[in-house]
């Protein structure tokens, strides 16, 4: 950045998952970086955390029971996640606590990981409303273009040299995508989904 444009780059907001390397390294990269938990890996998490056990679900219940209180959790966790507000969406957490005081294995581990206040303001999307780009909420797409990294420029090859994947990227992928975004701008070649309903719409009002 600072070659191109004199500037130094400071991103608003990283997405990441809930490693503390990753954490930690961000931090030391970019002290003022505001940090934001992947959404689908929060609910991943969740998904495998919160069993049955862990929720004090009484296992002389029937199956369709168990599974129905579990989801019931699941589900609340869900929208305290997603709801904008952030009055309404503490309003649902301190209702939550409330309502499951007696799952004490299951609030301790979110009260460790998620319900303090700085952790709050990592995974819930209220606390998301005045950084730039708030509506990404998930690294996934990244980890997409990871994987297409690996499997099609780095032959799937683990634990390849620096200065090879410098190499690669810079004489490979680089190029490719310079080229795929000339060409979407020119309208050269096969064209996007974005360009393909474009012309789909415009087909439609001819007709």
């Amino acid at each position: 950045m600072w070659e191109d444009f004199r500037i130094a780059y400071q991103p608003d907001a990283v997405v990441t998952d809930q490693g503390n390397v990753e954490i930690l390294a961000i931090r030391a990269a970019f002290p003022m970086v505001k940090i934001q938990y992947c959404a689908w890996h929060v609910l991943r998490v969740w998904e495998r955390r919160l069993t049955y056990t862990m929720l004090g679900i009484d296992m002389a219940l029937s199956p369709e029971q168990r599974a129905n209180e579990r989801d019931q959790v699941r589900h609340a966790l869900h929208k305290i996640l997603y709801t904008p507000d952030k009055d309404e969406a503490l309003a649902l957490l301190t209702t939550f606590q409330q309502e499951n005081h007696h799952r004490a294995e299951m609030l301790q581990f979110l009260d460790k990981n998620y319900f303090k206040e700085t952790d709050r303001q990592r995974w819930m999307i209220c606390f998301r409303e005045n950084i730039a780009c708030a509506a990404i909420d998930t690294n996934n797409y990244v980890e997409s273009w990871h994987n297409a990294l690996k499997m099609y420029f780095l032959k799937d090859k683990q634990k390849r040299r620096a200065d090879t994947v410098v190499y690669t990227l810079v004489k490979s992928v680089i190029p490719f995508y310079q080229y795929k975004l000339a060409s979407g701008r020119l309208q050269v070649g096969r064209m996007n989904p974005v360009q393909r309903a474009a012309a789909d719409g415009r087909i439609k009002a001819e007709t």
